[in-house]
């Protein structure tokens, strides 16, 4: 399990938003703010990918990488590469847990 502030964008949008993350077992949440109860979203682990940004991601962040799948792409960006390091790990690792048990 992971939380914390990030910067989102998704594919569509030109602009960063502050969100809170929190990552439960296969479940990523998307809150506005770490006071929230109900969250704004949810990506479920499964089938999902976790990658370093490229220069054709159009990123103009440090500390950023992508999660997408087949019928989407949203651009996380950390504070510190420490965050973004650790974001990774711990994605890639729930990626892969929810990918072999079925989630």
């Amino acid at each position: 399990m992971l939380s914390g502030y990030v910067y989102v964008r998704s594919q569509n949008r030109t602009q960063w938003r502050r969100r809170w993350l929190e990552l439960i077992f296969s479940k990523l949440f998307f809150y506005e703010s770490d006071d929230d109860v109900k969250p704004l979203g949810t990506l479920d682990m499964l089938h999902l990918q976790v990658a370093g940004t490229k220069y054709g991601d159009m990123v103009s962040a440090n500390h950023a990488f992508k999660i997408s799948s087949k019928t989407f792409s949203i651009v996380v960006a950390c504070e510190t590469s420490y965050s973004l390091k650790r974001w990774v790990h711990v994605l890639e690792k729930a990626t892969l847990t929810a990918n072999q048990d079925g989630y």
